[in-house]
C-alpha cells in the first residue's frame, strides 16, 4: 500500500456526501440504500457496504477507494438491487428479511 493511499481514501470519504434522506420505504426504489450511501472499512483496509455483507467489495491495500466504490463488485450489487432483486450476499440482512414482501411481489 502506498503511504498516502489510506489517507487519500479517507479524505475522499469525508469530502463525499453519503447521507440518506429517505424518510420511509418506497416500493419503487431499492429497500436498501447502503450501496449508494455507506462504506465500512476495517482495520485491514477491507471495504464493504455494511456489517451484514461479509463479502468485501475491495481492499484499500490493492486499490484507491474511488476505484473500489465504482468497481465491478459494487456496481453489480447496485444493479441487482435496482432490479428489485436481492444479491446473494444480502439474503441474511434484516432489512431484506423485514421487507421481502416488497421484493417478492415486485419480482412476479
Amino acid at each position: 500500500m502506498r503511504s498516502n493511499s489510506l489517507k487519500d481514501s479517507v479524505t475522499f470519504l469525508l469530502e463525499t456526501k453519503y447521507s440518506s434522506e429517505k424518510a420511509g420505504i418506497d416500493s419503487s426504489e431499492p429497500v436498501c440504500d447502503k450501496p449508494w450511501n455507506n462504506a465500512l472499512i476495517d482495520l485491514n483496509g477491507n471495504v464493504q457496504f455494511c456489517c451484514w455483507i461479509h463479502e468485501r467489495i475491495g481492499s484499500l491495500n490493492d486499490s484507491e477507494f474511488y476505484q473500489i466504490w465504482n468497481g465491478e463488485k459494487a456496481r453489480k450489487i447496485r444493479s441487482v438491487l435496482l432490479r428489485k432483486e436481492i444479491p446473494s450476499c444480502c439474503t441474511l440482512c434484516p432489512v431484506y428479511l423485514d421487507h421481502r414482501q416488497i421484493y417478492n411481489s415486485s419480482n412476479k
